[in-house]
């Protein structure tokens, strides 16, 4: 996949990448119609500038994730963060969603970035493959070439119950012996379910590929539903437990009275809930006592008919939300926080 990051990224030595300040681009998108991204004075992808103090009156969450919270593929006022504000009167949502970040990432961008803005809330939104991300060393990314590119990362490791924090400062230009040392590291950790970043299953991901990009995905995997997300079948999984482990960490570390968790759920599990493994094992963090919230958004997206959660995609080729399964989200979003009782004088708007 095309990935040009690099157009509005810049290198960060604890996070990797992170975007460049005041950034005006046209983004050349594959799979969908062309989007813009815009990023502020800290580099958060706004119209806004957003300053460190929170505004009276207003309850504040500061926001975490990946591509899917960022909006790619969509326009920043068609992102489910955008159209959440909206729905409410007093609330004002920060958004340091990162393309391709995993919980370490997200956790990092709290802890060097966003933890300078005051709020009342932290949200982290997992994509669903944002914990298999966690065993990454490296990100591979295609430019327009075809060339193919390494692009260091930050990872954790868990010894023990403490996190190790491993290759940082990050490398920017790895050499052939960084390089092979990276993909050692990588091979060792993510096992034989990560498809996509395992190098030596190229011919699997090609097969794999070549499926998604066709509208008989979406048939298949309701006749043949196939698990593409083993890390939650069990709490024991290695890869659930270091993310587990981060996220306690992000709570710990966290300056708001409360962290709300809001997994996003994958193109298979709103065709297919039966795959919804991950709703279990978010379950084990859900402690409100603790001020740790895990929502579910799941059921509004399975309210809609098959043809409607099919629209909730941008395309075959390009499975991030389009606009209209952010505002799905969104709602549902809404719903779920309203049932929290944490927006504190924030209304929402009939």
């Amino acid at each position: 996949m095309y990935s040009p990051l690099r157009r509005y990224t810049k290198h960060h030595d604890v996070i990797g990448i992170w975007h460049i300040p005041n950034v005006k681009m046209r983004h050349p998108a594959t799979g969908s119609k062309p989007w813009y991204v815009r990023t502020n004075w800290a580099g958060i992808r706004d119209d806004r500038d957003l300053p460190h103090q929170k505004p009276e009156g207003v309850t504040r969450i500061t926001l975490l994730g990946d591509s899917f919270t960022f909006g790619y593929s969509v326009e920043v006022e068609q992102r489910y963060s955008a159209m959440l504000e909206k729905s409410f009167t007093g609330l004002e949502i920060v958004n340091f969603a990162l393309c391709s970040a995993g919980i370490d990432q997200e956790f990092l961008i709290y802890r060097e970035i966003a933890s300078a803005w005051e709020s009342d809330i932290l949200m982290i939104s997992p994509y669903l493959n944002n914990v298999g991300r966690c065993q990454l060393a490296y990100h591979m990314f295609q430019d327009q070439a075809g060339g193919r590119h390494m692009t260091p990362k930050p990872y954790f490791e868990l010894q023990g119950d403490d996190l190790a924090l491993k290759n940082v400062p990050v490398i920017r230009r790895p050499t052939a012996a960084q390089a092979a040392e990276l993909e050692a590291a990588q091979a060792d950790r993510v096992g034989a379910r990560n498809v996509e970043a395992n190098p030596q299953r190229r011919l699997v991901r090609l097969a794999k590929q070549a499926v998604l990009e066709r509208n008989l995905k979406y048939l298949m995997i309701k006749m043949l539903p196939v698990q593409p997300y083993g890390e939650y079948a069990s709490a024991d999984a290695p890869e659930w437990k270091l993310a587990k482990r981060i996220l306690l960490e992000l709570r710990a570390i966290s300056k708001q009275k409360h962290l709300v968790i809001n997994p996003l759920p994958a193109w298979s599990v709103i065709l297919n809930p039966s795959l919804a493994t991950y709703r279990e094992r978010f379950a084990e963090l859900h402690d409100p006592a603790a001020g740790i919230h895990v929502l579910d958004i799941l059921p509004t997206f399975l309210e809609l008919s098959f043809a409607e959660r099919v629209r909730c995609f941008v395309s075959t080729r390009d499975t991030h939300y389009s606009a209209f399964g952010h505002s799905v989200a969104a709602r549902g979003l809404a719903e779920e926080l309203e049932k929290t009782g944490l927006l504190g004088s924030a209304r929402r708007i009939s």
